[in-house]
């Protein structure tokens, strides 16, 4: 049975007896929706002749994009090797209807000839974390070039100030403009990180989100620290286990962020959500810091597009993982 989410219009394949005559609800695995599945009557439904796929209605087959009028009165149905529809990875969980409760299972996704598992060592897809933060990226473009000005704007005014009083200023007054640099430098880092996850949760991101988090800046530069020497002391110890490390606490910050956490609950979090996927949140980092660069060298104007991009993917990809992880939120 092919169900298709009604919010990002991803398509994933179950299997007609996993859902229950009652109906089931079902989470797109892609964008967190919730929506309802109902079984197909046998009467009701097309069922392609090739591939087996069935399907509400419509006349071409959406598993593996064959013409139904194009096949011939008798055909066999073979294995079709391509699919039209792009792998995707995520899950779909199904829930029992109508009160919600019941297992919740991972349903296959399309795939060419059948359904195929997740694989719980590639929770996420790096192209999709991409897609997906295109798709919600594009539709407050403005708001990011505005927002993004205005956090350089407040972290480049205080440099200046302080470089241009150096050679009068008193050493105080120095230490002051330094002061207030770093407080707002890690408050508007904080403030990108969750305008990413408002964009990532379908909410309406605000400019006065830039300095939302000022409050928590003991707790972040507190993680920061610790974080910062858990790897320089990994790095210390032949690299490997600093990238190791860098890797599984690069979501302290979230955690401050999203849910108030401490520094040291915060790192513990980070670390629950990243066992086993190390490799691939490695290779999402190296993709993030390419497709900035390239932004970089479009004269720097790029990064009003690149820097929302990376902020919305990683969102996601932390979204996903979280939920992974129930116990972490």
């Amino acid at each position: 049975m092919i169900i298709e989410c009604p919010q990002c219009r991803r398509k994933y394949r179950i299997e007609d007896s996993r859902v229950p005559a009652q109906g089931t609800v079902a989470r797109c695995g892609g964008c967190g929706h919730r929506f309802p599945v109902h079984p197909l009557e046998p009467e009701e439904g097309i069922t392609c002749p090739k591939c087996g796929a069935r399907q509400p209605s419509g006349d071409e087959c959406t598993s593996c994009g064959v013409i139904f009028s194009k096949i011939p009165p008798g055909a066999k149905e073979v294995d079709t090797q391509e699919s039209s529809v792009p792998v995707t990875p995520e899950t779909v969980a199904v829930t029992t209807a109508p009160n919600g409760e019941g297992a919740v299972f991972p349903a296959g996704v399309f795939h060419s000839g059948g359904s195929v598992p997740v694989s719980h060592g590639a929770p996420f897809p790096i192209g999709g974390a991409f897609r997906f933060g295109w798709d919600r990226v594009r539709g407050h473009l403005g708001f990011f070039v505005v927002f993004l000005a205005l956090g350089f704007l407040l972290i480049l005014v205080p440099c200046f100030l302080a470089d241009v009083a150096t050679e009068r200023a008193p050493a105080v007054t120095l230490v002051l403009f330094r002061a207030v640099d770093l407080i707002i430098e890690a408050t508007v880092t904080m403030g990108c990180i969750k305008v990413g996850l408002r964009v990532c949760d379908g909410e309406k991101p605000d400019l006065s989100n830039l300095l939302d988090c000022m409050p928590l800046f003991f707790k972040y530069s507190f993680a920061t620290l610790l974080y910062g020497l858990i790897v320089f002391a990994g790095l210390l110890l032949f690299i490997i286990p600093g990238m190791v490390w860098a890797i599984r606490y690069m979501f302290f910050a979230y955690f401050i962020v999203d849910a108030g956490k401490g520094p040291w609950e915060s790192l513990k979090s980070s670390a629950a959500i990243t066992r086993n996927v190390k490799l691939d949140l490695f290779l999402l980092a190296l993709a993030l810091t390419g497709i900035n660069v390239l932004g970089l060298l479009a004269l720097g104007v790029g990064l009003f597009v690149t820097i929302p991009l990376s902020l919305v993917a990683s969102a996601y990809v932390f979204r996903g993982l979280q939920k992974q992880s129930p116990q972490t939120e």
